[in-house]
C-alpha cells in the first residue's frame, strides 16, 4: 500500500526534523544494498567502506573548519551532548553553566552530574544576558554549554564571545555548543568560534535519523561514554551505521543549496498574513524559526486543529516540555494572554512561497473555531 501521509500536509516543523532529500534516500538505499559490511572488519569490502566513511568524515571536518581526527560519528546529538556532560568535566568541584534555551539533552545530562549547575537567563530581546552570564562564571567553572541557535525563536548566540569570556575567567573550562539548529544555515568555522566541543545532527538537515556528529578539539581529554570495541579511534564503541554516514554528504550539499534569503522571504510572507490576527510574533536573527503566539488560545489545540486541516506546526522543541518553551517566552516578556497559544513555525528546504501562503490561509480560516 502506498503511504501518502507526507503528501497530505504542509509541513512547518522543520526544527524538529527535516524530510530526507531524495538524493539522501538514494545514497542510503545504495549503501544498505552494497555497503552493508562491518566497516571494522579486515577483508576488502569492509576496508573499502571504511575508506568511504573516512572521506565523509573529512568532508564534515572541512565543512566545520576542523581536523577530521576531531570528528566523531555517534547515534545522535543526544548522545554527543551526554558524552560531553559526562566525560569532558575533569574538575568535579567546579560548576557547570548553561543557558535557559538549551535542549533537554544538554540540561538533563548536565543535571545528572555531581557538579553544581547554574542557569543563565536571556534578555527580553532573546539574547544571552551577558551580565548574568559573567556573574555565573568563576575560576572553578568546569563546563559551559550555550546553544548556537535557540530552537524556539531562531536567536543566534555569540559563541565566540562566550568562549572569550569563559577562557578569561576559567582557562581550563570546556566550552561546548549545541549547534543542531545552526548547522548549514550559514557558513562558519568552529576553529574561529574557538569552542572545545560542538554537536550537530544529520536529520536536522535532511539526512537520516540516528546519526549525530561530535566535534571534540584535539586538545580535549575526552574519555569514552560507551565501552566496547575500539571504534572511532578508541573513543566511542559500537559498529558504525554505514548507510546513515554515507548519505550525509548528500544532505549537506542539498541543504546548503538554498540561500538564507529564501527563508527571509518565507518568514516575511507568514508574518504579514498572520499579523492580521490577534498574535504576537517572537523571532530572532535567523528567519527559519519563529513563534506565533495566538491571544487567548491553547497551543496544543491549535496544533491539532491545524493538523486536521493539513498544516503541521510545532509548539516548541519536539524533545522539550511546554514549561521550557513558556520559560523562554516569559523571559522575552510575553504576556500570559499570549503565552499558552504559542506555536513554532520552522521552515525548511522543501517549503515554498506557495506552501506558506496556503498554510497561512488555512490558519486564518480555522483559528476562530479553536
Amino acid at each position: 500500500m502506498q503511504n501518502t501521509t507526507s503528501q497530505r500536509y504542509i509541513y512547518l516543523d522543520n526544527a524538529a526534523t527535516v524530510r530526507p532529500f531524495d538524493s539522501v534516500n538514494l545514497a542510503y538505499n545504495d549503501a544498505e544494498q552494497y555497503s552493508w559490511y562491518n566497516s571494522s572488519a579486515l577483508y576488502t569490502p569492509s576496508i573499502e567502506i571504511l575508506d568511504k566513511i573516512e572521506k565523509t568524515r573529512e568532508f564534515v571536518a572541512n565543512n566545520l573548519g576542523v581536523l577530521s581526527s576531531e570528528i566523531f560519528f555517534v547515534s545522535g546529538a543526544t548522545e554527543a551532548n551526554n558524552w560531553i556532560a559526562q566525560r569532558a568535566v575533569k574538575n568535579k568541584n567546579g560548576n557547570i553553566v548553561y543557558s535557559c534555551v538549551e535542549h533537554p539533552s544538554v540540561i538533563n545530562a548536565i543535571k545528572s552530574t555531581t557538579c553544581s549547575c547554574v542557569q543563565v537567563d536571556i534578555t527580553k530581546d532573546g539574547d544571552l544576558d551577558w551580565e548574568d552570564f559573567l556573574s555565573k562564571l568563576n575560576s572553578q567553572t568546569s563546563l559551559v554549554s550555550i546553544a548556537h541557535v535557540c530552537g524556539n525563536t531562531g536567536t543566534v548566540n555569540d559563541i565566540h564571545k562566550v568562549v572569550q569570556m569563559v577562557k578569561k575567567t576559567s582557562p581550563k573550562a570546556v566550552v561546548h555548543s549545541d549547534g543542531v539548529q545552526a548547522w548549514c544555515k550559514w557558513d562558519y568555522s568552529l576553529r574561529d568560534l574557538g569552542v572545545d566541543a560542538y554537536t550537530v545532527s544529520a536529520h536536522k538537515i535532511g539526512g537520516k535519523k540516528g546519526l549525530g556528529i561530535l566535534y571534540a578539539k584535539k586538545s580535549l581529554s575526552l574519555t569514552p561514554l560507551l565501552y566496547g570495541g575500539k571504534h572511532e579511534s578508541g573513543k566511542r564503541a559500537g559498529t558504525l551505521n554505514n548507510a546513515n554516514i554515507l548519505s550525509l554528504v548528500n544532505a549537506i550539499n542539498e541543504y546548503k543549496k538554498l540561500d538564507i534569503s529564501h527563508y527571509f522571504n518565507l518568514q516575511q510572507l507568514a508574518i504579514s498574513k498572520l499579523s492580521k490576527l490577534d498574535v504576537k510574533i517572537i523571532k530572532g536573527s535567523l528567519p527559519h524559526i519563529f513563534m506565533v503566539c495566538f491571544g487567548g488560545k491553547r497551543a496544543e489545540i491549535l496544533q491539532r486543529v491545524f493538523c486536521d486541516n493539513g498544516v503541521i506546526v510545532g509548539t516548541g522543541s519536539a524533545c522539550s516540555s511546554k514549561d521550557k518553551t513558556n520559560s523562554v517566552l516569559q523571559s522575552r516578556g510575553l504576556e500570559e494572554y499570549y503565552l499558552n497559544g504559542a506555536i513554532r513555525i520552522s521552515l525548511g528546504p522543501h517549503n515554498s512561497l506557495q506552501d506558506l501562503e496556503q498554510a497561512c490561509d488555512i490558519m486564518l480560516k480555522v483559528v476562530d473555531n479553536v
